[in-house]
């Protein structure tokens, strides 16, 4: 999963977490490429989530409530905590100020 993430980001660069909607509800198709890139960033995102901090927690954030006080971290610090853990030949939290077409 994470490889698959790092081989999309690579391929159409990071779209951020906070802008993946905007590529995974793309109904016009605008940015195909960016889709699917947004689709493994974000179940490379939850499988951190789960694996670092367990299901309880992310089922509280699944189920609307906020991440900072479930986490004690907003979305923000969880990203780059995530890009830094999982993809730092790529950059780590560097991949954040990448700007996409789906932004």
């Amino acid at each position: 999963l994470d490889e698959r993430a790092r081989t999309e980001i690579r391929g159409s660069r990071y779209i951020r977490l906070d802008r993946t909607d905007g590529a995974i509800i793309d109904t016009a198709l605008a940015y195909p490429k960016q889709r699917i890139t947004a689709y493994y960033e974000a179940a490379s995102f939850v499988k951190y989530l789960l694996d670092t901090y367990g299901v309880a927690k992310f089922k509280r954030v699944y189920r609307g409530f906020d991440f900072d006080p479930i986490y004690a971290k907003s979305l923000e610090q969880l990203e780059a905590e995530w890009l830094d853990a999982i993809f730092p030949e790529l950059g780590g939290r560097k991949l954040m100020s990448t700007e996409t077409a789906a932004g």
